[in-house]
């Protein structure tokens, strides 16, 4: 054991000796009102809205904090989370359960996903796959799957009807471990780098499980930073510099995306109206530029 570490023994806290605690380190707050938000809110996962109050390397809180201010935040990132989980499964059907079907299957068949040959993967890692798909399969309750197995005789189910049953995660692996050329097809609807399309999915499928887990989205720091396309081949992401390790990189790339799939959509109308609705969060902490608003996937 590291000779400067120490063992945790911190003893678990009721929830009005957590309301206490964080009032003594001078969070403003009625007691009972802040004990009943504790019972409803893991104090942790509460406790990283509050990061961006402490004073420099204390765990006392800025003069004049107050829990109302907090809220804001935390009231703000749920609202966000839900907005961006809404545009990632509007880009999951259009992007991965149609486009990249139709692709695929034009090239390879109804059954080409079942043959290794088609995919830039090792043998054993294409068998894992094919038995996670076939388990979603078999899980499944749908009538579509009932009726194909009751009219064929195939083992497997025509891409464009397992997709339907497919996690996230599974149809992600396969549109990732295409071969190059099949991947510069793919991309090239949207406008961009094979390479590019590759790191936005993946950063996408980070941030959709951020989403599912209720994780903290507005300031976080980006683990897996997505690729921003070189200025010559899409300069509205240069006007200004789009920084890729905050969440403004995300929106704005799932608004780019949106906007070629169905440039009607209305998706960046809410983005605006929730920042509106919040005018007190702070921009900056989320990677929005200045003069944001005049690049062209914002304007108005």
């Amino acid at each position: 054991m590291n000779p400067a570490k120490q063992p945790y023994n911190k003893p678990p806290l009721s929830f009005e000796k957590q309301a206490a605690l964080l009032i003594q380190r001078g969070l403003i707050a009625d007691q009972d009102e802040l004990t009943n938000f504790l019972r409803r809110t893991n104090y942790y996962r509460f406790s990283t809205y509050l990061y961006p109050f402490r004073l420099p390397h204390s765990d006392d809180f800025q003069p004049n904090t107050a829990f109302s201010d907090v809220c804001v935040l935390y009231d703000f990132d749920q609202a966000l989370r839900a907005l961006l989980f809404n545009a990632l499964a509007a880009l999951e059907i259009s992007m991965l359960r149609t486009h990249f079907v139709e692709f695929f299957t034009q090239r390879y068949g109804a059954f080409g996903y079942t043959a290794p040959d088609n995919f830039d993967m090792p043998p054993t890692q294409h068998e894992t796959l094919m038995g996670r798909i076939q388990e979603s399969v078999d899980r499944s309750q749908e009538e579509f799957v009932k009726h194909f197995r009751d009219k064929y005789s195939d083992d497997y189910l025509p891409l464009w009807i397992a997709v339907e049953t497919m996690s996230f995660g599974n149809t992600m692996t396969m549109v990732l471990n295409m071969h190059r050329e099949d991947k510069k097809g793919f991309a090239q609807r949207y406008g961009v780098a094979y390479v590019v399309m590759d790191s936005w999915l993946r950063t996408l499928n980070y941030v959709r499980n951020c989403c599912a887990h209720h994780a903290r989205l507005w300031n976080r720091a980006l683990a897996i930073k997505p690729l921003i396309p070189h200025e010559k081949h899409r300069p509205e992401f240069h006007k200004p510099p789009v920084r890729n390790s905050r969440i403004f990189a995300v929106l704005t790339i799932a608004q780019y995306l949106l906007s070629v799939i169905n440039p009607s959509q209305g998706w960046k109308a809410e983005v605006l109206a929730l920042l509106d609705t919040f005018p007190s969060v702070p921009l900056d902490q989320m990677g929005f530029p200045e003069n944001w608003q005049e690049m062209p996937m914002w304007r108005d």
